[in-house]
Parts: structure tokens; C-alpha cells; sequence
């Protein structure tokens, strides 16, 4: 069963533009050796188990081709409490798997079996096709910069059930989400347009995305410890994590695996050791990958905005105080991991943090949504080792950019405003997954000095588009140009996703609030089952019954039968939609029911009590079906591609 775990990985995580930096005492002078790297590894693993941030940890480093320092932290398995050993502690990287489908991209480019990055990707697919965007034809940058235009799903991105390898053409358009904006307009991260990176390696070259893999990266370079898992089972020797509530531990993370149609995005499982092979074949050494294959892979190939990360072959790509950092990272539950690479300083370092927040009762979403002061204190749960590598960056470099100087003019009153990220499903009813996890826009205000940003201020104008906030890491928001939009839309330093400003009344956590305390009054229809008198029977009986009803159904669907912990969307990501199928039958059951009700109340047939509650029945359930609207939960839904 895939759990919540998975959303907030794909959905909390990722919306978070932002994670302000401790206080890491970065150094006069920027220094990069295996005693630094020690030094400061050690303060921050060993503070964040002391602070309930992490079970476990395993990190390395590489310089001039040499493994300098590895080190492993707390428990491997919480469960026996071995502990965490970076030689021998499997654990999963996540999306930091695109790099190695990426190089095999580059590896086939070099061979002349593919003729370049802008060539269609429809030349090379033999089991599908893809729809060209608005006349646009999607090229291989497209898919390796996600520029394509995709919206994101997480429809089937884990599974319960066996998935034949390599995936059919019926999984692969089951798959395949419906295109959000522009092609090559913007960086917004998609899996889907890596997984076609895969499937475009099988149809080349006849061989699974695990026999490619295989053959290519991980026998050369020596990676005995290092498999792309294609089907459910839980691989041998992988670490177990714990989930973290305020109190500390609070159990074990179960394993999920992930869809195996989709493994060459995220499955692969591996140890400090082996990546430190991966890390130092990139820079040249230790099975060098070749200089080809990594001008291709760290080529600058798309960006959102100046200033901000840039994209290569799935690695990013920034600057940090001058030195050039190649990156990426990867979530699952459980599992936080990010890899990299310094090439100025023929270094590397890789992490994995075995960690999770505890999930989170519904009552407790809704209290943190509502009036946070009432909600019982968060996890400290490490969610994402993104700020732990800009984090260790700051610590050995310095901040990432120097303060602006005050009064540069950044505009910021044409900025304030609610902001969504664009990496969400827009035409399918997964948007209703903003509701379930209570989405909270990120908001801009006018600040003095500056602007407020998710509530930290001032963000100083840069006066080159961008807003700069005085943390140890320097994060910067830029604005960028969006033709297809008349809306400002802000990207944050990695530059893998953007933000575009909505109206006021668009924001998913009011609504999702008004949901869950407007549902409720719904199930008063069902007292109309105890009306007696002849001129309530009849159809307006009916409507309101039926208004109690289909509330009922979208109560359950939405609180029983599940694990502690699981939502509503919890099915929908192991590839099953019979629950959220039932709730959209519900809602628009609900819908009718209204409209029958409120009817009803006009036409005179109801009086008294009767009347009042079919009308607080009835305003209630429109209310509910009118501000699911936007999910696409409300008529003909499109439930998947």
C-alpha cells in the first residue's frame, strides 16, 4: 500500500521553495578536504539525531579520485538497530536515478544511435507515440530538461501489484499526463518525461531498462552493491527508516516500491561506496564514463530564469560563490538523498538521510491548516536533503551570493500575492490531492526593505529581477518571462519548477477547510428519513435524503478503511481508483441532490424544521460541489491519461 509518506515527499516537499539554513560557520577563506567535509559532517549528523531529525544517515566524499571520508550515523534498521555503515547500508536515491538513465542517453548519443538532443522523441519510441504540445514536437531536450510541458501525476507512481517489465504500451498511456503549458517555456520537473527517456533506451537498444543499466554503469564502473529493482520486492540489505513525531521515533517506514514501468525515474538502490564509484567515473576517474558523455550531460541545455539553476541532461546545474556545482536528488519515503558534484574542486559528495515525518491524522492536517496553534507540534523530520546540500555548500564556501546593497527597486507591490506551484495535475481530478493534503500557496507580501516570502522578510531586490534573503545559504527568488501567462511567476534557485500567482479565492487550504467543515452539515439530510408528514414525502424528501447520502459516502471514502495516517489519495498512487472513483460518483451525486433540494425549499412543500434543515442540507452540499469545481471532481472527470 503506497502511503502518505508519498505525497509528502511529491506534494509538501516539493512546494517548498525555501529551507533558511542554520548558522553553519562557513570559513574566511573556502576550503574543500576530507577533514573539513569531516568536520562539519559530523556536527550536522550527529545535531540532527540529537534534534529527532533523522533515524539514520550515510554520507561520502571524493577528491582526485579517492574516497576521503565515509561515515555512517544512527541506525541502518531501527527495527535490530544495526547500524548505519556507509560500505555496507543500501538505501534508495530516488530521483538522482534520472542521471543515470540521462548518461545512457548521452552514451547512445556518443555511439551516433541517437543523432542529438533536438531530435524528435517520436523518431525513437516504437511502442508509443507522444501528442505533439499545441504544434510543438517533443525533442529529446524536452524530455531531458522537462520542458515538454507536461503536468505532473502520481497516478501509479508506486505499486502493490506486479507490473509486467518492460511496461506495455496500455500502462505507458495510462500514464501519460495531459500538457500544462508551452513546450520549452519552462523547467517543470516531470517524471513522466524521464520515464520516456527509458522506454526510448529499450526500443533502441532491445534490452530492460535493468539490463541496460546494468551493463552499461554498473558492471563497468564496479557497482556490485547497485541494482535498478523492476519488480515489488524489497531488496536485500536496504536500510529500514523510522518515522519521526515531535517525541522522536514513532515506527518503522514500511517499504513501497515503486511502479516497476516507471523504475528508470527513481528505483535504483545502492551504497556510499558505490556512488562514490558513479561520482568519481563523472569526474574523470575510477572507470572514467569518458569526456563525451559528461560534456553532454553538464551542457547547458535549458533555464528558467538568469541568476537561477539551470538544466543539463536531468543534472542541475549552479553556481555557489563561483564554484560550479552538478546536482541532483532523490525522495522516497524514507529515504533523502542528493549527490554532488564539484568539478573546480574534483570532489563530490553524497548523502542519504533515512528519515520521515510521521504521517499525520486528518484532524491534526486540518488543525495545522486552520489554527496551528492548536495542532499538536510538528515533526522535525528531515523531508528533504535539499537544505542539507546547500547547507553543507554554505559551510565550505560560503554564502551562495553576496547581499544586494539596499534600495534596489524589485517592484515588490507587483509581485504580492498568492503563488501555486506549477508542478501539480491541472486537468485531472489527482488536483483534488490539494485539497486532501490542505496545499498552502506560497504567499508574497510588500515588506519593508523588500518582500515577504512564506513568511520570512525582508527578501532584498537584487535590481536583475530577483529578491535575496540574508541566510547563511543567500537564497534568491527571480521573476521570470511567461509568455503564455499575464500572471508573474517566481523560480526558486534550483530551477527545476516555478511559481504562478492565482487569485485569492484560488487558494486550495481555504477551500479545503470550508470542505471539511461544510461536509458534515450535509449528513443532516439524512434526518429527512424521519419526516412523516404527506407533503414532505415524495421528491423533496428524496433530495435531501439524497444530500445525506452522497455526504455519507464522501465521508467514507475519505476516513474509513484506512491506516493511520493514509488519505483519501493513498490508493490513487498504488495505481487504484475505486476509492477516489466512488468519492467523485458522491460529489456529484451530491450535486443533483442540491439542486433537487433546493427546489424543494422553493416551491413551498417544505415548512418548519423541515425546511430549515433541507435548506442548511442543501446550501451546504452546493457549496461543497461548487468549490470542488476547480479539482475537476464536478461533471465528466478525467480520472487518468
Amino acid at each position: 500500500m503506497i502511503i502518505t509518506a508519498i505525497a509528502i515527499a511529491g506534494f509538501q516537499v516539493l512546494f517548498s521553495p525555501v529551507v533558511l539554513a542554520e548558522n553553519t560557520g562557513a570559513p574566511a577563506e573556502p576550503r574543500l578536504d576530507a577533514d573539513t567535509v569531516r568536520e562539519w559532517s559530523d556536527r550536522y549528523f550527529q545535531a540532527a539525531l540529537e534534534n529527532h531529525q533523522l533515524t539514520g544517515a550515510v554520507v561520502g566524499f571524493v577528491q582526485g579520485g579517492e574516497l576521503l571520508f565515509s561515515r555512517g550515523y544512527g541506525a541502518a534498521d531501527i527495527e535490530t538497530g544495526a547500524p548505519a555503515d556507509p560500505a555496507t547500508t543500501r538505501v534508495r536515491i530516488g530521483s538522482t536515478t534520472k542521471t543515470f538513465t540521462a548518461t545512457i542517453i548521452a552514451q547512445l548519443i556518443q555511439e551516433g544511435r541517437i543523432e542529438g538532443v533536438d531530435t524528435p522523441a517520436n523518431r525513437y519510441l516504437r511502442r508509443i507515440q507522444l501528442p505533439d504540445n499545441d504544434g510543438t514536437v517533443i525533442t529529446l531536450r524536452h524530455l531531458l530538461t522537462h520542458t515538454a510541458g507536461f503536468a505532473d501525476r502520481f497516478w501509479f507512481i508506486g505499486a502493490d501489484t506486479p507490473v509486467p517489465v518492460p511496461a506495455s504500451a496500455e500502462v505507458i498511456e495510462s500514464l501519460r499526463p495531459e500538457f500544462a503549458r508551452p513546450a520549452g517555456t519552462r523547467v517543470v520537473y516531470s517524471n513522466f518525461g524521464v520515464a520516456t527517456l527509458g522506454w526510448i533506451i529499450e526500443d533502441i537498444t532491445g534490452q530492460s531498462m535493468e539490463e541496460a543499466m546494468d551493463e552499461r554503469i554498473f558492471r563497468p564502473l564496479g557497482m556490485r552493491d547497485t541494482e535498478l529493482p523492476v519488480d515489488l520486492a524489497e531488496p536485500e540489505g536496504l536500510g529500514s527508516p523510522g518515522y519521526l513525531d515531535a517525541d522522536g521515533l514513532a515506527g518503522p517506514v514500511p517499504f513501497t516500491a515503486i511502479n516497476p514501468a516507471i523504475a528508470q525515474t527513481g528505483s535504483i538502490v545502492s551504497t556510499v561506496k558505490d556512488m562514490a564509484r558513479y561520482m568519481n567515473a563523472y569526474l574523470g576517474h575510477d572507470g572514467d564514463l569518458g569526456d563525451g558523455v559528461r560534456r553532454a550531460a553538464w551542457a547547458v541545455l535549458a533555464e528558467n530564469a538568469s541568476g537561477q539553476g539551470r538544466m543539463g541532461m536531468t543534472f542541475f546545474l549552479q553556481d555557489w560563490a563561483g564554484q560550479r556545482v552538478i546536482s541532483h536528488g532523490g525522495n522516497w519515503p524514507g529515504f533523502h538523498t542528493w549527490m554532488t558534484l564539484l568539478p573546480d574542486q574534483d570532489a563530490g559528495f553524497f548523502m542519504s538521510i533515512l528519515s520521515e515525518p510521521a504521517p499525520e491524522s486528518l484532524t491534526t492536517r486540518f488543525l495545522r491548516a486552520a489554527r496551528p496553534s492548536l495542532a499538536p507540534p510538528p515533526s522535525a523530520g528531515i523531508a528533504s536533503a535539499a537544505a542539507t546540500h546547500d547547507q553543507f555548500l554554505a559551510a565550505v564556501f560560503g554564502p551562495r551570493r553576496p547581499m544586494p546593497a539596499a534600495g534596489l527597486d524589485g517592484s515588490p507591490r507587483e509581485i504580492a500575492g498568492l503563488y501555486r506551484a506549477d508542478r501539480r495535475p491541472f486537468d485531472t481530478v489527482e488536483a483534488l490531492s490539494a485539497l486532501v493534503f490542505f496545499e498552502s500557496p506560497l504567499q508574497v507580501q510588500a515588506a519593508d526593505g523588500g518582500v515577504s516570502i512564506a513568511g520570512a522578510a525582508p527578501w532584498r531586490a537584487d535590481g536583475q529581477g530577483g529578491w535575496v534573503f540574508d541566510a547563511p545559504t543567500r537564497p534568491r527568488f527571480a521573476r521570470m518571462s511567461a509568455p503564455e501567462t499575464d500572471q508573474p511567476v517566481l523560480v526558486p534557485d534550483i530551477g527545476i519548477f516555478t511559481f504562478t500567482r492565482v487569485p485569492a479565492w484560488a487558494n486550495p487550504k481555504w477551500h479545503a477547510i470550508a470542505i471539511h467543515l461544510l461536509v458534515p452539515l450535509t449528513l443532516l439530510g439524512l434526518l429527512a428519513l424521519a419526516w412523516r408528514a404527506p407533503r414532505h414525502r415524495g421528491w423533496p424528501r428524496l433530495g435531501v435524503v439524497g444530500v445525506g447520502i452522497a455526504g455519507a459516502v464522501m465521508t467514507a471514502c475519505a476516513t474509513l478503511a484506512l491506516p493511520a495516517g493514509e488519505t483519501l489519495m493513498s490508493s490513487w498512487f498504488a495505481g487504484h481508483a475505486t476509492r477516489v472513483t466512488v468519492f467523485v460518483i458522491a460529489a456529484n451525486g451530491l450535486l443533483l441532490s442540491a439542486i433537487v433540494t433546493l427546489l424543494a425549499v422553493l416551491s413551498g412543500r417544505l415548512r418548519g424544521g423541515a425546511r430549515l434543515l433541507a435548506v442548511t442540507a442543501g446550501i451546504a452540499a452546493l457549496a461543497v460541489a461548487v468549490l470542488l469545481l476547480p479539482y475537476n471532481v464536478i461533471g465528466l472527470p478525467v480520472f487518468q491519461g
